[in-house]
């Protein structure tokens, strides 16, 4: 009984060890959303040393996402370290080729555009955005994108938004 449970453990572990390899080739980014900036930090910790500066609508690569408030990133500049977990936007290698930089919204009928919590219809409604609005895209989808706005992040329909004022 016990070598059949002995084994049951190891075949298991096994199958995660061989696992492992596969999770890390999706690879993850970020988009920072601070007001300001963001510090990279060396350690973990508000305390740590500083070793870097990143605007809203800097890339980055994340590294390791295990921790509690704290994610392990790559910074365009190769610089690696630390940034806290709420200043970050996560989305994936595919969308990224689609996502970022400045947009502007529009309307079909000139009227403001609602800026929800949620992406959906019954997200609560953050702020009304008049047509020309400078927002950040941080992830675009076909229906919904996620933007960044006056320190906040939220959703908004894909068709409101604009490359061009």
């Amino acid at each position: 009984m016990k070598n059949k449970r002995f084994l049951a453990c190891f075949a298991a572990l096994v199958l995660l060890v061989v696992s492992l390899p596969l999770y890390s080739l999706a690879t993850t980014y970020a988009r920072v959303i601070s007001k300001d900036v963001l510090y990279l930090r060396t350690n973990a910790t508000t305390d740590s040393e500083a070793i870097g500066r990143y605007r809203t609508g800097t890339k980055v690569e994340v590294l390791y996402n295990g921790f509690r408030n704290w994610v392990r990133v790559r910074t365009p500049d190769g610089k690696t370290g630390y940034m806290y977990r709420k200043y970050l936007s996560n989305f994936t290698a595919d969308e990224s080729v689609k996502s970022g930089g400045t947009r502007y919204i529009k309307s079909a009928n000139g009227g403001s555009v609602n800026f929800r919590q949620k992406a959906s219809a019954q997200g609560k409604v953050i702020a009304q955005l008049r047509p020309g609005t400078k927002v950040t895209l941080l992830t675009a989808g076909k229906s919904w994108s996620q933007i960044w706005y006056n320190g906040k992040t939220g959703w908004i329909k894909t068709k409101y938004l604009s490359k061009t004022k």
